[in-house]
């Protein structure tokens, strides 16, 4: 597994436009968004943790997933609230944290950079006549800078699903073509909140790709298998040797951003390495960085990565937002049907394009009278009789293909 962290800034015109304008950008002082960069930092860790075991390559936004995650949670109440607190690190004064994301939204929108390209955007969609609170509504626009659509899940929920998919695909540059396969949205839904961002960031030194050569590529298993890596002498970046660790930090072109790159000694040692990460060593390790030149091999790849993240989120700590939820602050009868996530991200020779979407989808307990039944998974079935209340046959269906 190549372990990847990204850390994000932004802008939202395109490096190549010739109308964009060089910005001169500063560290953030203000601690209050610090404290929320580093609640995400935790987040950040505790979801790659989660999903480490998962399978074998990971990419995933948690700016993304904390952002939407963090718009659901101001309307939760109770013991629905608690737990996302929990999980996002959300302050005492919740109110002074989703100032402090509003903060860094603003940070991450400055615009006009002609260096690199990062876009975020946010999008509540709600079903047409569904009471949600006026409060609710102006709290997500003025922390979060979303706005709102009205749909009708209810009479079209595949038309509404496609909307929704076309949204996500113009603020991911069509990276994420269709974030809501069919069939997850339903006409029980109520309520979607979105968050996608966008990013294009060309190499400070770009490798050319007379340069890139097949090269073997060692797997956790001994074995290996054939990548192509892409190759520079003297690449300027910073560098830090810990025990059995180096981790790296080559910068993009402004210098505004950077990948970040973590790579053990020991091939096998990765997730032990993943379990013991938080947001403390992590900037202890930034903090030993020092810039050197050196000679630097790296895989050219692509990859993209979907999942629901309903499981891994009760794992976390939050099952209530999927029973028993209380987002009365939102409007009644709300529950969390679906939390979806997908990244994408190709790593080239001019530099790094990556792309991600989060979306949660919020049902009504009884906001339709119309039944709703997809076989989409493994599902047990029996014959009745009817009559006398006897089981005359029993079935399991776990892969249709193989029948």
């Amino acid at each position: 597994m190549l372990l990847l962290s990204l850390l994000f800034v932004a802008c939202d015109k395109d490096p190549q436009n010739s109308e964009c304008i060089d910005i001169e950008r500063e560290d953030i002082t203000d601690s209050v968004t610090l404290d929320v960069v580093q609640s995400n930092t935790d987040f950040s860790f505790a979801m790659l943790q989660q999903l480490k075991d998962s399978q074998e390559n990971i990419f995933f936004s948690p700016y993304s997933i904390s952002s939407a995650l963090g718009m659901v949670q101001m309307g939760a109440e109770g013991q629905t609230e608690t737990e996302m607190s929990s999980i996002l690190g959300v302050f005492d004064t919740e109110l002074d944290w989703h100032k402090g994301q509003g903060n860094l939204l603003q940070e991450l929108q400055l615009g006009d950079n002609c260096d690199y390209q990062f876009t975020v955007a946010n999008r509540v969609f709600m079903q047409d006549g569904f009471p949600i609170q006026d409060d609710y509504l102006a709290n997500l626009a003025e922390f979060y800078q979303s706005d709102a659509s009205i749909l009708d899940f209810a009479a079209d929920s595949e038309g509404a699903r496609k909307q929704i998919n076309t949204w996500v695909s113009e603020n991911t540059n069509e990276k994420i073509p269709e974030l809501f396969p069919v069939g997850t949205i339903t006409p029980d839904t109520a309520f979607v909140l979105t968050n996608a961002v966008y990013l294009n960031a060309p190499w400070t030194q770009e490798f050319d790709p007379q340069d890139t050569l097949p090269a073997e590529f060692l797997l956790a298993d001994g074995s290996t298998t054939q990548v192509e890596m892409m190759n520079q002498s003297e690449m300027s970046l910073s560098i830090s040797h810990q025990e059995g660790v180096t981790i790296a930090q080559i910068p993009y072109k402004g210098e505004d951003l950077s990948l970040v790159i973590v790579l053990p000694e020991d091939p096998t040692s990765l997730d032990t390495l993943i379990a013991d990460l938080d947001a403390e060593m992590w900037n202890t390790w930034k903090a030993d960085l020092y810039p050197t030149e050196a000679n630097v091999g790296m895989p050219k790849f692509e990859m993209r990565y979907k999942r629901t993240l309903n499981d891994d989120l009760i794992n976390m700590g939050m099952p209530s937002a999927f029973v028993d939820a209380d987002f009365s602050a939102i409007g009644p009868g709300l529950f969390i049907d679906m939390v979806i996530h997908e990244a994408w991200i190709k790593v080239s020779e001019e530099g790094t394009e990556a792309a991600a979407a989060t979306g949660v989808s919020l049902a009504n307990e009884s906001a339709s009278m119309v039944d709703y039944l997809y076989l989409d998974r493994p599902f047990f079935f029996a014959i009745e009789d009817d009559r006398s209340g006897s089981i005359l046959f029993v079935g399991k269906l776990t892969d249709p293909s193989k029948l």
